[in-house]
């Protein structure tokens, strides 16, 4: 199974700016432009289950996942319930840097067809690194004051 991490820094802005923005995820389709839509279907505490509906170059994904938030630790452990792919799970953490914070994203995925994969393996991965960057782009934009759909 493929293991993908991708990384930014959010400047001049402190972990609980940044961790708020991810609890608050209802939101991404506002300044995501590849998140077309995203409804918490569920919510207890900090576990919630999402249900996303998103495009990678041009082809349609959905799927369902389960978030549970750390409070404590600001990070997000998220994994696929149903959808699109065989698997798909991983975590956001959040790093405090001299410079603001450090998001990391590490993410898991089978997309369900092994025969096919050792030909256009690379590729999937090239896409799935592109669209988790799309994503940690948009939320440092939004966090840095330049966001755009």
């Amino acid at each position: 199974m493929p293991k993908v991490e991708v990384s930014t820094i959010v400047r001049r802005k402190d972990r609980q700016s940044v961790y708020d923005l991810l609890k608050n995820m209802q939101e991404f389709p506002r300044f995501m432009r590849d998140v077309k839509s995203l409804k918490i279907s569920e919510k207890q505490g900090n576990r919630f289950v999402s249900c996303w509906n998103a495009e990678v170059d041009g082809a349609a994904i959905c799927w369902t996942e389960e978030d549970l938030f750390n409070d404590k630790d600001m990070s997000l452990k998220f994994k696929m319930l149903e959808g699109d792919y065989t698997n798909y799970a991983g975590e956001w953490v959040l790093h405090e840097t001299p410079h603001g914070t450090k998001i990391t994203i590490n993410a898991n995925f089978d997309w369900g067809i092994p025969a096919f994969e050792k030909f256009v393996g690379n590729i999937l991965v090239r896409k799935a690194r592109k669209s988790l960057k799309g994503m940690l782009n948009a939320i440092k934009n939004k966090l840095e004051g330049k966001a755009k759909k």
